[in-house]
């Protein structure tokens, strides 16, 4: 799970709403349970003001600039 969050940080270090994003990790790695074969499930909650197409739209666009 730390290599996970930690693939996500670089992306979002510059963001503006980045203490507005909550990743949740669901199945089998959020029961701690994953194997090598497991697949990923996330919920991405994003709390913000503006309607969140805009808000999801923006943050890809910024993410796809800036790739490792």
């Amino acid at each position: 799970m730390h290599k996970i969050r930690d693939s996500f940080a670089p992306a979002l270090e510059d963001s503006a709403h980045k203490e507005k994003i909550t990743i949740v990790a669901v199945g089998s790695y959020g029961k701690g349970e994953a194997s090598e074969s497991s697949d990923l499930d996330l919920y991405i909650l994003f709390d913000s003001d503006r309607d969140a197409t805009d808000a999801n739209a923006s943050e890809l666009n910024n993410i796809e600039k800036n790739p490792e």
